[in-house]
């Protein structure tokens, strides 16, 4: 009986032991489950937070970008706007043309000369008129002494002043460098007889006389003609060139223009003198049209004494001007006034090229020139024999000439017209006007 009782305790004691195990298991369990539960709660919790922060993170991203792009955009948006404003402004500023630019360039330039540059920049003279010496072959120390005291505006050579072609350049090249201003270089190369240069220097091309190419009737060979010695010219050293003869030759008698004009039908002579400038310009060096205004029906040589051209004033313009208005058409940057009376034109019996009633009424008005008018040379004796160096000097200024070439005596002409200026009988404006001519030409062509 005890044996049985106490296997009954012992079984009663396995089975609460196992049903503690058991228990003790499911507890285990239980907290396994429950702390599982917990971590896995707490990793879907942070798993979770995690997405949601990336959702915020993701969110102020493109809420942070998408301010940048706006603000990128109004920024675009202004400089777009200031751009736009900038190029209205522009667009409605007047750009400088190239002309414009050089006459602001020529004006600083004009207005710091001084006066006895201003005086000087007006002469057009020969070598020896500005060193004195006898025959100029090179520029040397003589050429830089007297350029320094008389910074003239140009030089006009002759065959007198050739030796080679190497000796002319040099000379030439030498001179430019010596000058504190640009010079126009010149020289009288008609053609034909009246070369300085094509037969002197061998390998120049030389061309026909301008009466047997007007004869011929050609204009391509008046242009071919002022190409062919434009040609040459520029690369020796010229920019400017005495030529071409407007005159028309109606006095077959007439001496001193003879085969140097085109011939007597002033429509031909038009045609062949606004060919020539074309070509000769074209090739780099300024034509000057001779003689205004016209001298082929004149009478006696102004080289010599007086000279004169009785003819209408209807006559004179329906005949005479003709050419040179073609010629002025066509770009020429030089008149030539000749050394002619011409009571018709003039009051008083003064040279064409001392007389305001021909520069200004005539040529400047009515013909409309605005380009450089120079006087002939004012040591023929058409000027000598009635007025000083310094009188014909003073006259041609009074009278709207720009460039005084070739006064019989130039200190004498210089003084004066310097002497005139410091008593208040020519103003510095008068001479302003001049040089702004003369300098805005050698800035447009590039002139030293």
């Amino acid at each position: 009986m005890n044996e049985e009782n106490e296997r009954r305790e012992l079984r009663r004691k396995r089975k609460i032991r196992n049903m503690a195990i058991s228990y003790t298991v499911l507890i285990l369990f239980l907290l396994i489950l429950i702390v599982g539960a917990v971590i896995g709660i707490t990793r879907v919790r942070k798993m979770q937070q995690a997405r949601q922060a990336a959702i915020i993170e993701k969110s102020v991203a493109e809420e942070a970008l998408k301010l940048l792009q706006d603000q990128a955009a109004k920024k675009a948006a202004a400089q777009f706007e200031e751009e736009q404003k900038s190029e209205e402004q522009v667009g409605n500023e007047e750009v400088p043309s190239p002309k414009e630019v050089i006459a602001l360039e020529v004006q600083s330039l004009v207005m710091s000369m001084t006066l006895e540059e201003k005086v000087a920049g007006l002469f057009l003279i020969t070598p020896e008129q500005l060193t004195g010496v006898g025959k100029v072959v090179q520029a040397g120390p003589s050429t830089k002494e007297a350029l320094a005291q008389y910074p003239i505006g140009g030089l006009i050579y002759s065959s007198e002043n050739v030796q080679s072609k190497d000796q002319l350049v040099e000379m030439i090249g030498n001179t430019n460098e010596f000058s504190k201003y640009p010079l126009f270089v010149g020289i009288r190369e008609e053609g034909g007889e009246n070369s300085q240069l094509a037969g002197k220097i061998d390998g120049l091309p030389e061309v026909e006389n301008m009466s047997d190419i007007g004869a011929g009737g050609d204009m391509n060979k008046a242009m071919e003609a002022g190409a062919i010695i434009g040609g040459y010219l520029a690369p020796l050293g010229f920019n400017m060139n005495l030529a071409p003869i407007a005159d028309v030759l109606t006095d077959s008698g007439n001496t001193y223009i003879g085969k140097r004009s085109f011939g007597k039908d002033a429509s031909i002579v038009s045609q062949m003198v606004a060919s020539q400038v074309e070509g000769m310009q074209a090739a780099g060096v300024s034509g000057a049209l001779l003689h205004f205004p016209g001298m082929g029906g004149g009478e006696g040589d102004p080289e010599k004494g007086s000279s004169l051209i009785e003819k209408s004033l209807e006559e004179i313009k329906g005949e005479n001007l003709l050419p040179f208005q073609a010629g002025i058409e066509a770009g020429a940057d030089f008149v030539v006034v000749a050394n002619v009376k011409v009571p018709s034109l003039t009051e008083e019996e003064v040279p064409a090229s001392l007389s305001s009633e021909v520069i200004q009424n005539l040529l400047r008005g009515e013909l409309g020139f605005d380009g450089i008018v120079v006087t002939s040379p004012l040591n023929q004796k058409a000027i000598t024999s009635e007025y000083s160096s310094s009188e014909a000097a003073l006259m041609a200024i009074y009278g709207g000439a720009d460039m005084i070439m070739m006064p019989a005596d130039f200190k004498e002409a210089y003084t004066g017209v310097l002497e005139a200026v410091n008593s208040g009988r020519i103003t510095q404006e008068r001479l302003n006007e001049s040089l702004f001519r003369i300098f805005e030409l050698k800035y447009k062509d590039g002139v030293g």
